[in-house]
C-alpha cells in the first residue's frame, strides 16, 4: 500500500468530493489508511459509508468522528447490517462535525448500542440548513422504534409534506422508516415507541418533503 501520508497524495485527497467507503473488512484495524483521506479531504461534500461487517460499525464510526477536518459535508449516508452497533455519542459527536454544512442525512439499519436515537432527533432538529432526513429502521440494543402518530400527521408545517406507506405486521401498523427532516421534529411529538423483537425486514415507509 502506498504511504497515504505523502504530501503528493494528501494533495489529492485535498480536492476529493465525493467518497464511498466500502467497509467489508473485519478488523477496525486495517481502517487505517481512512484516516488520511477523511482527515485531508477539506473539499468533501458526500460521504457514503457502506458496511458488510456489523461488528466494525462501531469502531470506525468512533475514528472518523474523532478526526480533525474543516470539509463543509453536506450529505452523509451510513448503511449498515443487522449487526452494525454505534455508540450514541460517537454518532452525534460525528453529526455535530457537520452541524453547520450538512444538507442531507441517510441512514440504512444503524443500531444504537442502548438509547439515544431521541436525543440524536432533538439534535438534528437544530441543524440550520439540513433538508432531508432518511433511515431504514431506528434500533436501540435489540429494539426497533415505531412512531404510531407520524402517519396521522400529512402536514408538519407549511411547505412541509408528509406521507406515510406504513406496512402491516400481525394486524398491526408501524411506521419504522421515514425520510427527511421535519421527522425529528414529528418524532419529538409523537412519542416513539419501542418494540420488541426487532422486524427481520423493513415495516413501513414514511417520507418528508421539505421545500
Amino acid at each position: 500500500m502506498p504511504d497515504l501520508w505523502k504530501p503528493e497524495i494528501i494533495a489529492v485527497w485535498a480536492n476529493l468530493q465525493v467518497l464511498l467507503l466500502n467497509f467489508t473488512m473485519e478488523k477496525i484495524g486495517i481502517a487505517d489508511w481512512i484516516d488520511p483521506i477523511v482527515r485531508h479531504a477539506t473539499d468533501l461534500h458526500k460521504l457514503t459509508i457502506v458496511f458488510d461487517n456489523g461488528w466494525a460499525a462501531r469502531g470506525l464510526i468512533e475514528r472518523i468522528s474523532s478526526l480533525d477536518t474543516t470539509s463543509q459535508l453536506q450529505e452523509l449516508t451510513l448503511k449498515g447490517v443487522t449487526k452494525s452497533k454505534i455508540n450514541e455519542a460517537s454518532l452525534s459527536k460525528l453529526l455535530h462535525n457537520y452541524r453547520d454544512s450538512l444538507r442531507v442525512l441517510n441512514t440504512a439499519w444503524i443500531t444504537l448500542e442502548s438509547s439515544g436515537w431521541k436525543s440524536i432527533l432533538r439534535i438534528l432538529s437544530e441543524f440550520p440548513i439540513l433538508k432531508s432526513f432518511s433511515f431504514n429502521t431506528l434500533r436501540e440494543a435489540r429494539y426497533d422504534i415505531q412512531f404510531p402518530v407520524a402517519s396521522e400527521i400529512p402536514t408538519v408545517d407549511e411547505g412541509t409534506e408528509f406521507t406515510s406507506r406504513p406496512r402491516k405486521r400481525k394486524d398491526r401498523t408501524f411506521n419504522t422508516r421515514s425520510e427527511n427532516f421535519q421527522l425529528a421534529q414529528v418524532a419529538l411529538q409523537s412519542e416513539p415507541r419501542w418494540k420488541s423483537p426487532p422486524c427481520k425486514s423493513p415495516c413501513g415507509d414514511t417520507i418528508i418533503n421539505n421545500t
